[in-house]
């Protein structure tokens, strides 16, 4: 039997307060419920509208505005009219990150990749290379900056030698023109020998593009060369015999490199650089006139030794001239003469018996220990 309103007012006064607690649970305490693990459809018996609800492990935070929106709001879309960088901007504002897709890098991007590369390679390369020019140029010039002693002794000697060829003025021969025919033709052939004695030892010793033996050029030798080419084809005539009297008298300069080689040398690898100047008398090479010996440069050093370009050279031991001169007059006097000696004094005499008349300096001795 169908029910009608009124009949029965306890049982509408029930289907209200029905009714009434539906419309309540369903509006108040439905996001409140955690215990259906599906998604639910509700139809709201008033609204006639579905709500659509996540079920969680956990609701007794969560608001009923979290619930129908995303955490922190709805987000809002981009808006058509706004650039890609605007874009990028916004979504920075709202907490959103963008990250862009990696896309295949195209032919051309690979091509610059490669030729930068390959820059960079060239450029690590060429920086090596000039890296290592630099430090062969800053050997060179640090081994350029070191010298031996030795070497620099015979640079400054040969320096001082030539400066003596020009610069040395010799005197004239004090022979008077007035002298007798005999003593005057015994002067020609002196000059004789003198001057082929100064062409043989320029032949023997400046071998190699070496100037050891030199002739100052106040001994004017082509002048003297002349005069006795005259003597001979005018068959010693009184005037020529004259001229080749008051010619001056010669002079030269040997360079000497002589090393220790004496068997009981305790004092290392000596090695002198000695400038001897030698002036020839009138009547040399008559017994009772010798060349005229003068020592013009003396330097031992050690031929190991290496030191700085800017070094101040000194000596590490020095000559007893005095008592070598005498010795090689003694030598000339009694086993040469009237043989040409510069050759023999020098080359030979000189060579051997130099360091037997060397002292050693005090910081000479120093530095051998």
């Amino acid at each position: 039997m169908p029910h009608v309103r009124g009949a029965f007012p306890k049982w509408d006064e029930a289907n209200t307060y029905i009714h009434t607690y539906i419309h309540v649970s369903t509006t108040f305490f439905l996001p409140f419920i955690h215990s259906f693990p599906v998604l639910e459809v509700i139809r709201h018996p008033y609204r006639q509208q579905t709500v659509i609800m996540a079920a969680r492990n956990s609701c007794t935070h969560l608001k009923w505005s979290d619930a129908k929106e995303p955490q922190g709001g709805k987000a809002k879309g981009p808006s058509k009219n706004l650039s890609h960088k605007q874009i990028l901007e916004q979504r920075a504002k709202q907490g959103s990150k963008f990250v862009e897709k990696n896309k295949p890098w195209t032919r051309q991007q690979i091509d610059r990749h490669m030729s930068a590369q390959e820059r960079a390679e060239k450029d690590e390369e060429a920086a090596a290379v000039i890296a290592k020019l630099d430090a062969e140029k800053r050997e060179r010039e640090l081994q350029s900056r070191i010298v031996k002693p030795s070497e620099q002794a015979r640079i400054c000697m040969s320096e001082l030698a030539k400066q003596l060829q020009q610069q040395l003025t010799l005197e004239e021969s004090s022979i008077s023109t007035s002298s007798d025919f005999e003593e005057l033709q015994k002067i020609a052939e002196c000059r004789q020998i003198q001057l082929d004695e100064m062409s043989a030892l320029e032949a023997m010793l400046n071998v190699s593009d070496t100037d050891v033996f030199l002739v100052s050029d106040a001994s004017n030798l082509g002048e003297l060369r002349e005069a006795l080419d005259r003597f001979q084809e005018e068959e010693q005539g009184q005037d020529i015999l004259s001229s080749l009297a008051e010619h001056p008298l010669l002079s030269c300069t040997l360079q000497l490199t002589i090393p220790d080689h004496r068997d009981s040398n305790d004092d290392g690898d000596l090695i002198a650089s000695i400038l001897l100047q030698v002036t020839l008398p009138i009547l040399y090479p008559t017994p009772g006139s010798p060349p005229l010996l003068e020592f013009k440069y003396i330097m031992v050093t050690d031929a190991q030794e290496e030191c700085g370009i800017d070094k101040t050279l000194a000596s590490l031991a020095y000559l007893d001239e005095q008592g070598l001169k005498e010795a090689m007059l003694k030598e000339a006097e009694e086993m040469i003469l009237p043989d040409p000696c510069i050759y023999e004094l020098a080359a030979t005499y000189l060579s051997e018996s130099v360091f037997f008349y060397m002292h050693m300096h005090t910081h000479g001795a120093q530095a051998k220990k």
